[in-house]
């Protein structure tokens, strides 16, 4: 599939192959046969384009699934899946309701029912969602389907475990980008008005500017957001905490 020039692929081929692919790729099959699926439904979907888009929704809630599964690997394949179908989705609402539930842990967590595999799922869903948000986030069409995953980001920034404080700024970093710019200094406003005083939310503070600079959506920060901003940077150069200072200086 990965050599295969895309002429050779079009039409009903690549439908004939899409299909049974689909189907087994939930069945009971170890970790690297489901890798090696969802890479190859990955590389369908670049090569085949418009003439898979009857398959989107079972694309969907295939890659959805995987974000439950208990190899992280197969997890971060469905990510990158993800990305790859959104030229493809029309209908977001449904798919950001969804991953928001589940990255406040209020979704299904399969063979992961445990604290750890909760913490696993949620990470994997937070980073899915600023995914679909930043290849496919325009085409949402409810007024609070951004916000909620927003909402969701900034609810997760300050929990106990690191992946998930990345992912929410992620999050964050990714909705504001099609929010008004008046949203971006408000939520500055709100996570960012003092430095904090333990680790998690000094972690939690640190990818916070890391993501909200690297959006577009930092250009509209006023001055005094921004001197804030820089002096919460400045401290947190210089913390004890490698994964906090480091996150800043680079």
């Amino acid at each position: 599939m990965t050599i295969t020039s895309t002429k050779f692929l079009a039409g009903p081929f690549i439908i004939k192959v899409t299909g049974p692919l689909l189907r087994i790729v939930g069945d009971r099959n170890p970790s690297a046969v489901k890798i090696a699926i969802i890479k190859t439904l990955g590389l369908i979907l670049s090569k085949g384009g418009p003439a898979l888009r009857a398959f989107v929704p079972q694309f969907q809630t295939t890659f959805f699934k995987a974000l439950s599964d208990p190899s992280r690997q197969v997890r971060v394949e469905a990510i990158k899946a993800l990305a790859l179908l959104m030229p493809l989705s029309t209908r977001l609402d449904p798919l950001i309701k969804e991953l928001v539930s589940t990255s406040l842990g209020n979704g299904a967590v399969s063979s992961l029912d445990s604290a750890a595999g909760l913490v696993a799922v949620q990470t994997a869903t937070l980073e899915a969602l600023a995914i679909v948000i930043k290849h496919g986030g325009k085409k949402a069409s409810l007024p609070a389907s951004i916000p909620s995953a927003l909402d969701a980001g900034k609810e997760m920034l300050f929990h106990e475990d690191e992946g998930i404080r990345a992912g929410a700024a992620k999050v964050i970093g990714a909705a504001i980008e099609l929010l008004d710019p008046s949203v971006t200094n408000e939520v500055a406003a709100e996570l960012l008005g003092s430095v904090k005083s333990t680790p998690e939310e000094k972690h939690g503070q640190a990818c916070l500017c890391r993501y909200m600079l690297s959006s577009s959506a930092g250009a509209s920060l006023t001055t005094n957001i921004v001197d804030n901003m820089t002096k919460i940077i400045k401290g947190l150069m210089t913390d004890e905490n490698s994964h906090v200072s480091l996150l800043v200086q680079y």
